[in-house]
């Protein structure tokens, strides 16, 4: 969108802070641990969503290499 409407528009801490590897890690902990079995799901989203970030936010790929990024033909949206 060239012109989004205050409500279209996303703060970048707010959505770095929700989808963090630490939550996503505590809510696989309290899946396995508390019976809290549909968070998993969840969790998996936001595993995904970290690596769609971490694909996107970089310019090229080797700089995504030289950051660490591993993300190959197992990634859910290339097949497996």
């Amino acid at each position: 969108m060239l012109y989004p409407k205050s409500i279209e528009k996303i703060s970048v801490k707010l959505a770095t802070s929700v989808m963090s590897e630490s939550r996503c890690d505590a809510l696989q902990f309290y899946a396995a641990h508390e019976g809290k079995a549909s968070w998993t799901g969840t969790a998996n989203f936001i595993t995904l969503m970290i690596k769609l970030w971490n694909i996107i936010n970089v310019k090229t790929h080797t700089k995504g290499k030289q950051k660490g990024f591993q993300y190959g033909p197992s990634t859910p949206w290339q097949g497996e």
